[in-house]
């Protein structure tokens, strides 16, 4: 709430606050392991009690994309493939991206509400991942 209130007053101040331009790369920190083991879990308890389960990847911040790299990025979505047992995940990991990519997320790692509906559509597979804005 705080955050959609900071947006309503100034959104052009709220994005120089969250989103600097002088913001250095980082690099990726490494997976964690536990939180895969985790998943696992969840699915192997899903099947357990007959819930299907869709799982997706959700959109990520340029800034966040480009930490971790195509090349992890393939390697986390092969990872989930695996974990999961759905060959064809949603990869929703850019669905935000385009020039008002600071207006759609709070900050790096979480997108704003009012994008809550196309992410799920993504994730669902109900738009077309080459149809994206």
């Amino acid at each position: 709430d705080r955050y959609d209130r900071e947006i309503k007053k100034d959104h052009d101040a709220f994005i120089r606050k969250q989103f600097p331009i002088d913001a250095k790369p980082v690099n990726a920190p490494p997976w964690v392991e536990n939180r895969f083991n985790e998943l696992k879990r969840l699915v192997q308890w899903l099947k357990q009690e007959k819930v299907d389960a869709m799982f997706y990847l959700n959109p990520l911040h340029p800034y966040v994309a480009n930490a971790y790299g195509d090349d992890r990025l393939n390697e986390f979505k092969q990872r989930m493939i695996e974990l999961t047992g759905q060959a064809n995940i949603n990869d929703c990991t850019r669905l935000l991206i385009n020039e008002d990519v600071n207006r759609r997320f709070y900050d790096y790692k979480h997108f704003r509400d009012v994008e809550a509906g196309k992410v799920l559509d993504c994730g669902l597979g109900i738009i077309e991942l080459s149809k994206r804005d």
